[in-house]
């Protein structure tokens, strides 16, 4: 858990929502000048905001800066049934936090935000998901998965205190049944409903995608399937960087996502 304490990308503001089946308590927070750009940072499987901290520091200079962490990630708890009674008949679906479901309620946290917007559309920096299952692993054994699943992430060996940042919130009680459930929505079940409408967003949103060139789990093919099915004009590729290119190439990422921002806010 991150402390306030004299930390401006702490997480200090709980957002409650209920959906049909669902109640959410997802942690936020914002810094910069409320009156600047809305930017908005959303993090991966199995990270937390943490990794856009540095950042979320140098833009908040320039924009209105929102973190937060995903149900079942970080500071945020995981998502609650309304009854508890009715459970799924598949164990993958018991576990999954289904990304649509989640969509419903990042669109009502936002809608919340936009309301003290002084400007008309926000910009998003997002990275992505991925997953495995291992419940009935020793909790030793497990934290060793964990390093491994991390650390193949990275290019270069990650420092021992990311590492330990990046691991810490599965480490505590009841962390590797949640790794597990919020991983499992690394499936195509969910996006694959929308993926048809992909070409319509390129035209439309200013989108450039950053790929690290030593991605072990999205190998760089993908960043230019992707990139045609948005019909986006940018795509970049980072070398000597994995999965984790924030934290590989932290100086070229921040410099591309300058660049992104500054031609987003001159049109």
């Amino acid at each position: 858990m991150t402390s306030s304490q004299n930390d401006p990308t702490a997480l200090t503001q709980s957002f409650h929502y209920k959906t049909s089946t669902h109640s959410y308590d997802v942690k936020w927070g914002s810094l910069g000048d409320p009156k600047s750009p809305p930017l908005i940072f959303i993090h991966g499987t199995p990270w937390s905001s943490r990794v856009w901290v540095p950042f979320a520091l140098s833009l908040s200079r320039q924009f209105h800066v929102y973190l937060f962490d995903r149900p079942g990630f970080g500071d945020t708890p995981a998502e609650q049934k309304l009854d508890p009674a009715k459970a799924s008949s598949s164990a993958i679906e018991e576990y999954d936090s289904n990304l649509a479901r989640q969509a419903e309620v990042f669109a009502a946290l936002f809608k919340s935000w936009q309301k003290d917007w002084t400007h008309e559309r926000a910009h998003v920096i997002a990275h992505d998901n991925a997953g495995l299952l291992f419940e009935q692993l020793p909790d030793t054994a497990f934290e060793g998965i964990l390093e491994s699943y991390i650390s193949d992430a990275a290019y270069y060996e990650l420092p021992k205190e990311i590492m330990q940042m990046l691991k810490e919130p599965w480490l505590r009680e009841g962390g590797k049944r949640g790794f597990i459930r919020e991983l499992c929505q690394a499936n195509s079940r969910s996006t694959e409903e929308v993926e048809a409408r992909y070409g319509e967003v390129g035209p439309k949103l200013p989108i450039k995608i950053i790929w690290g060139a030593d991605d072990k789990w999205l190998p760089v093919e993908v960043a230019h399937r992707l990139g045609n099915a948005l019909k986006t004009k940018e795509v970049i590729v980072i070398d000597k960087a994995g999965h984790l290119s924030m934290i590989d190439q932290g100086a070229r990422v921040g410099v591309e996502l300058g660049l992104w921002l500054s031609a987003a806010i001159s049109k």
